[in-house]
């Protein structure tokens, strides 16, 4: 899909994406997102408990806790004693439903339930169903019984193997040596101190994680289908009512602290079991980037400088010189930079670092036309087509909506909705791109981190 010219076209990519926009109603306590979609086939729910802890830290420490938990509940309950048997039983009810998923943003944890169902009275009808069987999960499951041992122990070993799994995702080793290096505080704890975590976790420990979030937790509803808002709260406030907490809406939906670097090396080097290089290497901005404008300039440099198949950074790196396995550049908001993530051979660092800092300098100097507006292209279409595996979502699907409200609700980061980016992109000139992109970025404030075994370098 290409992005239309003229006004016309962009007021119809801009109705789309008004009506996939979600009304805001506060009931009883618990904060509702509604969207009328008119899907014949499906619509979609999230329930969201949110909770804020007193640091980054602890929210990490508890997520490993929950996760445990999340693992070891779904193996059974009193009813259904087995998790193929509750499986089973959801699909006998019509109410094939998925556990809490958990998203960890900073110092908040969202315990996330996806609500999948058909249109109609019959989808609220599964839904209810299947936030019965969530309820049993939570109150009967075989884990805390006087069974759950084996449960336990079963489960605590399958997530350490999962955990020390991680030394093998060089990609993950060296990103979070760079937040260690450079953000401390905002890394993910150590395959060490995750696996210290889950050794010593203890049954009551990992029930108390759960009750706990869920106390201080407060409720978030997003629902976009086609039954009226009535009956959707109808089916699913109960369950939320049981669970809510007492946490505050201002604190969990407060805006992620923006921060920089902190450090300054020229090439910081850490080694691990890793035959191919792991190069990081963050452009720190000038200052912060406050205009809607800007924001959606850097965005659009970020695109042409790194990131997509056709980018300065795949074309100098992969292209014409077939030096790396891959390339790519993020704009990552909250921590003020763009994030350059490759992987290629150690003898080539010197290359790919020359060649980088002309990629940047490439965009720096100038953008053509043609690039300008294909980017532009592609990003329209990105804020009306979402891929996912095999799946095609479009912005008039529930699924998509429901899902592009979480996002921008929980872990968004450049802080413009998708249809503040199309206004902005649509006011945009090249030469606007090229001088914010000069005014934030400059390559001398480069910071490199390296993870790989000890091996030749050029």
């Amino acid at each position: 899909m290409k992005n239309p010219k003229g006004n016309n076209s962009k007021d119809t990519v801009i109705n789309l994406l008004k009506e996939g926009k979600f009304s805001k109603k506060n009931i009883d306590g618990i904060t509702v997102l509604y969207n009328r979609a008119s899907s014949d086939w499906m619509q979609e729910a999230r329930v969201c408990f949110i909770t804020k802890y007193k640091t980054e830290a602890e929210a990490k420490r508890q997520a490993e806790l929950i996760g445990f938990y999340r693992q070891a509940v779904q193996e059974g309950t009193i009813n259904n004693t087995s998790s193929d048997a509750l499986e089973r039983a959801m699909i006998e009810a019509g109410a094939n439903q998925d556990f809490f998923g958990i998203d960890q943003v900073k110092d908040r944890i969202s315990l996330c339930l996806p609500i999948i169902m058909p249109s109609g009275t019959t989808g609220l009808t599964a839904a209810n169903k299947g936030l019965k069987f969530i309820d049993e999960i939570i109150k009967d499951s075989l884990a805390f019984s006087e069974k759950g041992n084996e449960i336990i122990e079963n489960t605590r070993r399958q997530c350490i193997i999962d955990v020390k799994g991680l030394i093998r995702n060089h990609r993950y080793m060296g990103i979070n040596a760079f937040n260690k290096k450079f953000f401390p505080g905002s890394e993910d704890l150590s395959i060490e101190e995750i696996v210290k975590i889950v050794s010593e976790a203890k049954a009551d420990d990992l029930k108390n994680s759960f009750e706990n979030h869920m106390a201080n937790s407060f409720p978030i509803v997003i629902f976009s289908g086609n039954s009226k808002l009535e009956k959707c709260l109808s089916a699913i406030l109960p369950f939320v009512k049981k669970y809510a907490g007492n946490g505050k809406e201002k604190e969990v939906l407060e805006d992620i602290e923006i921060t920089s670097i902190k450090k300054r090396e020229k090439l910081y080097e850490v080694y691990g079991p890793s035959e191919q290089m792991i190069f990081l290497c963050a452009y720190p901005f000038a200052q912060t980037p406050k205009e809607k404008s800007e924001i959606a300039s850097l965005i659009i440099a970020n695109r042409i400088f790194g990131a997509g198949w056709d980018s300065n950074l795949m074309n100098a790196l992969r292209h014409e010189n077939n030096l790396v396995y891959s390339a790519d550049s993020q704009f990552y908001m909250t921590k003020n930079m763009f994030f350059v993530q490759i992987q290629h051979n150690p003898k080539y660092l010197r290359r790919v670092i020359e060649l980088t800092d002309k990629s940047l300098e490439k965009m720096l100097k100038g953008i053509s036309q043609i690039k300008f507006n294909n980017v532009r292209d592609e990003i329209t279409e990105e804020v009306l087509v979402h891929y996912s595996s095999n799946d095609l979502l479009c912005c008039n699907q529930p699924g998509f909506r429901v899902s592009a409200a979480y996002n921008d609700l929980i872990k968004s980061e450049n802080k413009l909705t998708s249809e503040e980016m199309i206004e902005e992109i649509e006011k945009l000139s090249k030469g606007d791109i090229e001088k914010t992109a000069r005014k934030y970025l400059d390559k001398e404030r480069k910071q490199i981190l390296t993870y790989s075994s000890k091996g030749e370098k050029k």
